[in-house]
């Protein structure tokens, strides 16, 4: 931080200015003035200016040829891609990972999931989460693909972590050895400084990856045909058909 901003910065302040310049709603207004060249607001601006002057910063202290921010925002992605007259962005790849909107659905409305520190996170009925997994997905699909990104699903992941994280490293030409333990399915889980996301983070020991598909058992029938079919055609065309096989 003090590399970045000099000092800890007023984390509450950055907070209120992302919700008020980079949230989903906003991503349509970013792409439009990403694409017609359009001037940033001063806020959008301001907030965009720390977030590369933060990747430069982690960069610079770690040594790190490349930076990897898994914050998986699209409005956030939308905002670095914007044309600034003073700051331009650096080299992106973006990468889109996408799962199955009905395990979606299954996890976020039927799991109790708390945080480390006590807190539960917030669950969404079927309807709601399906809705936000077309938008999520459609601005995602379009930010990356202005990155020469890729898209990834979960399940191909899960079942090939060696291959997946091979082909990323692919796009993004950077050779780099893979974790030997990746290559048995195993993901290391060093220390880290992550503050919020999955509560899996908290973990400090490898993790077995395996596919999570519960929901293919455990989901009622209702709302593993709502979901799909407020999904579609999105879901098709990323491989999740109607029936419960994931081609």
């Amino acid at each position: 931080m003090a590399e970045a901003f000099g000092g800890w910065p007023d984390a509450e302040a950055m907070l209120r200015q992302r919700n008020a310049v980079a949230r989903l709603r906003h991503t349509p207004r970013l792409l439009t003035k990403a694409w017609l060249g359009l001037p940033l607001r001063p806020a959008e601006e301001q907030f965009r200016a720390q977030r590369i002057r933060l990747y430069q910063a982690i960069a610079a202290v770690a040594d790190a040829d490349v930076v990897i921010d898994t914050t998986r925002r699209p409005p956030d992605l939308a905002l670095l891609l914007a044309p600034s007259p003073t700051l331009p962005a650096p080299p992106t790849i973006g990468v889109q990972l996408v799962r199955d909107p009905r395990a979606v659905a299954y996890s976020d409305h039927h799991r109790n999931k708390r945080t480390p520190e006590g807190m539960t996170i917030g669950a969404h009925g079927p309807a709601t989460c399906s809705l936000h997994w077309v938008s999520w997905n459609l601005a995602s699909e379009v930010l990356v693909r202005r990155t020469d990104g890729l898209l990834l699903r979960y399940e191909d992941a899960v079942r090939d972590p060696a291959g997946s994280l091979e082909r990323i490293l692919r796009r993004a030409h950077y050779p780099a050895p893979l974790p030997s333990e990746l290559l048995e399915g195993t993901v290391p889980c060093p220390n880290d400084h992550v503050l919020a996301g999955n509560p899996i983070r908290a973990l400090r020991r490898p993790v077995r990856l395996h596919l999570d598909d519960e929901w293919r058992r455990a989901q009622p029938r209702w709302e593993r045909l709502l979901v799909s079919a407020l999904t579609a055609p999105l879901s098709w065309r990323y491989g999740y058909r109607w029936v419960t096989s994931v081609t």
